[in-house]
């Protein structure tokens, strides 16, 4: 009796050894499994200017609300991927935009003309600063096509985002001396989580040559928004009564959920099949992530960052 039960289990975990042995030589034997892929990216283009297309800092020109003021903004990514075998992988991304000193300066000489012949002077400035920094876990499914491969991807998405803007703006009559200066600040910031879900599809030859690829991901971000405005109007008419000033602040933090959409589209360059170089055109936009996107706001837009990027991928 203890003879046959030895031998029924030593049977046992022979063909659990079998079973165990013979998935991790399914996986081994699968090409891709256990390879990493490790990407760089670097862009440089435009940050959408909504503060001047709202407070209209170019002296009223009616072409920046239809067009879009735009400013410089520089993006950089980096990321790792995992191939799991059976066209399955894993992939840890961070990703950041930023933008330099965004100063733009105007100024109108020729203002309203009175009965007298007077006038005022006018100029005004504006700032524009938007930064934001995105983590990303993702997994993806690829399915190899005769036109391409096609990667599904889904995962989730960390975001923390600010912006900020300054306008300042000062009039002077000519013959009376009168003046008014306006300054106002928006200054908002938003931390969140949620899930984010994507295509992709790439072209390219097993060896040196060139190929296509292109992608789109969109993301719902749940987090907190914290939006704070100042403002104030200061008058001088002269006289003993001196200059009078006016201020307002108003601080609010709220809960938002906050749509985002990425899209890229490049041009590659294989060295060899571990090894690519890419140039093409990225977008994100960005929906109710700061004061100028709010959706309860009448005259809202979504934030942009967009423009040229380069990258560079090896497997290994």
């Amino acid at each position: 009796m203890k003879i046959n039960k030895i031998m029924t289990s030593v049977s046992a975990i022979a063909l659990a050894s079998a079973s165990t042995g013979a998935a991790f030589a399914q996986e081994a034997a699968t090409p891709d499994a256990g390879k990493y892929t490790l990407s760089f990216e670097g862009a440089f283009g435009n940050l959408d200017n909504a503060p001047a297309d709202k407070w209209g800092a170019s002296g009223g020109s009616g072409g920046q609300d239809k067009f879009g003021a735009k400013s410089l903004s520089y993006a950089g990514a980096i990321s790792l991927k995992r191939d799991l075998g059976q066209n399955r992988d894993v992939t840890f991304g961070m990703s950041f935009a930023g933008n330099p000193s965004n100063i733009q300066n105007f100024a109108l000489n020729s203002g309203f003309i009175g009965s007298d012949g007077s006038g005022y002077n006018y100029a005004s400035s504006l700032t524009n600063d938007l930064s934001f920094g995105a983590m990303d876990v993702e997994m993806g499914l690829t399915r190899n096509l005769s036109v391409g491969d096609v990667r599904f991807f889904g995962g989730i998405r960390g975001l923390a985002m600010n912006t900020s803007s300054d306008f300042l703006a000062d009039a002077t009559a000519d013959k009376t001396g009168v003046g008014v200066s306006i300054e106002a600040n928006v200054h908002s910031s938003f931390v969140g989580v949620g899930p984010r879900a994507g295509v992709g599809f790439s072209t390219g030859p097993k060896a040196a040559g060139f190929g296509v690829s292109a992608s789109v991901a969109a993301a719902a971000l749940f987090g907190q928004r914290k939006d704070d405005v100042q403002g104030g109007i200061e008058t001088n008419i002269g006289g003993s009564g001196g200059p009078q000033s006016i201020s307002q602040a108003e601080s609010q933090t709220e809960f938002q959920t906050v749509m985002n959409v990425d899209g890229k589209l490049s041009l590659d360059y294989y060295f060899s099949e571990q090894a690519k170089a890419s140039l093409g055109y990225q977008a994100r936009q960005f929906w109710n992530v700061d004061y100028w996107s709010d959706d309860k706001s009448n005259d809202n837009a979504p934030r942009l960052v967009d423009g040229v990027f380069i990258g560079f991928s090896t497997s290994f």
